[in-house]
């Protein structure tokens, strides 16, 4: 079966990872100024057996991708730039970005695992620049509560900037301050 990129849009595909038998990922580009790159993700029909369009997922803006690797439960994808970006490979959100990893872009991507139970797993990345670099494969401590800590910060700068704010001191005559509401 051929799997057709968006060729109307400009995309070829750059390469392909099976994270199963019935769920395959691909790493689709479009070069040049307006360079983009989208992870897209192919599932196998239960009827006939053939690979249909599951979901896209843009990955990257201004940057050509180079490199796809699958390490369950996580997904990155190398870039021109040098930078990984990490994605959950369940949901294909992205989860952290490494900007600075290298000078070139990256030609090579791995996974490193852990010698100890609970340990992080590496991401290995090999570049352009002759070197490599490894980052921990995890989420970001705080994923599951930037909804709940974000909100709670601004309530508590407002309560702050209220206080500060409206609340008038007066000096009294004896020199004391005197707090008012």
């Amino acid at each position: 079966q051929l799997l057709p990129s968006d060729t109307a849009a400009g995309m070829e595909f750059k390469c392909c990872r099976f994270v199963s038998e019935s769920r395959l990922v691909t790493l689709q580009v479009r070069r040049g100024r307006d360079s983009v790159a989208f992870v897209v993700e192919f599932v196998r029909n239960g009827e006939d057996g053939k690979f249909v369009l599951g979901r896209s997922v843009q990955v990257l803006k201004g940057s050509s991708a180079t490199a796809l690797h699958v390490h369950a439960p996580f997904l990155s994808v190398g870039d021109a730039r040098g930078g990984v970006t990490l994605l959950d490979l369940k949901s294909l959100s992205k989860l952290a970005y490494h900007s600075t990893l290298h000078s070139l872009p990256i030609t090579g991507l791995s996974t490193l695992p852990s010698d100890r139970a609970g340990g992080d797993d590496y991401i290995v990345s090999s570049s352009v620049d002759k070197t490599l670099a490894m980052v921990p494969a995890r989420r970001p401590l705080f994923a599951g509560f930037g909804r709940f800590i974000v909100p709670a910060c601004l309530v508590l700068l407002v309560l702050i900037f209220r206080f500060a704010l409206f609340s008038t001191a007066q000096v009294e005559e004896d020199g004391g301050i005197r707090n008012e509401l």
